[in-house]
Parts: C-alpha cells; sequence; structure tokens
C-alpha cells in the first residue's frame, strides 16, 4: 500500500471488514497464531503512516471495530439435549 498514490476508499473499508473478521476469530485463535496477527496488523498501520489522511480515516474504524469485540459479553452456549442439570 505504501507504493500506491491514492488508496480507495473501499480499499480502506476492506481493511477494516478483514479487521472485524480477525477480530471476531481472535479468541479462539491458538496462542501461536496470535503473532502473526500482530504482525500483519502492524504491518497494514506501518505501510499507512506516510499516508497520515488515511491513517487517520482508518485509525478510528479500526479502533471501534476492535473494541466492539473486546467489550462485547461472551456468548453463552445454550446446555446441550441429554446434559446432566445441576
Amino acid at each position: 500500500m505504501a507504493e500506491l498514490p491514492h488508496i480507495p476508499e473501499i480499499t480502506l473499508q476492506q481493511c477494516v471488514d478483514i479487521a472485524d473478521r480477525v477480530a471476531q476469530a481472535y479468541p479462539s485463535l491458538w496462542p501461536k497464531q496470535r503473532p502473526p496477527v500482530h504482525a500483519a496488523l502492524c504491518e497494514l498501520l506501518a505501510a499507512l503512516a506516510p499516508k497520515e489522511a488515511l491513517l487517520t480515516g482508518l485509525l478510528p474504524r479500526l479502533v471501534a471495530c476492535m473494541l466492539t469485540h473486546t467489550l462485547r459479553p461472551p456468548e453463552t452456549t445454550a446446555p446441550q439435549p441429554g446434559a446432566n442439570q445441576s
């Protein structure tokens, strides 16, 4: 992205959508899978850093997306049929 003179809004929105999916899946990732996720997000932000206007437009959306998933209460699982109820 750093080489592109202009990054379309649709591309930035796709970045947010991908980050949203990653945030949804993050709790179920194995510990060894998490560092590459961190690295990819850092590389995306580093690539956009020279394009300050784009970064300032993308960063609030990314933070809102991540906070939404972080602050969402955990899903409760319904009891399985035939499970012992105490």
